[in-house]
């Protein structure tokens, strides 16, 4: 699989035990998934954030997940994790 690297990150940016999410796992999700990292950039500014779908083919995307548990986690159903009805 080709990994989906818009900002062209070096592996020492993506940073060591993480990995760029494939581009067939560019998609929505249902709900936000916290091992899900998306790539703040400002100027020279950057920051990775928490908690996305991991849905933007613009934005560059990490994770620690294999591709195996990125997928487990897709198909479970977290809301009723949540308390939500």
């Amino acid at each position: 699989m080709k990994e989906h690297n818009p900002k062209r990150l070096l592996p020492e940016q993506v940073g060591t035990g993480w990995r760029l999410l494939d581009e067939d796992e560019i998609k929505y999700r249902d709900f936000l998934i916290e091992e899900i990292e998306r790539l703040e950039q400002f100027l020279f500014f950057k920051k990775w954030v928490p908690w996305n779908y991991g849905e933007s083919p613009k934005t560059t995307f990490r994770t620690k997940l294999s591709r195996e548990e990125l997928a487990e986690i897709t198909r479970v159903d977290r809301s009723s994790c949540m308390g939500l009805p």
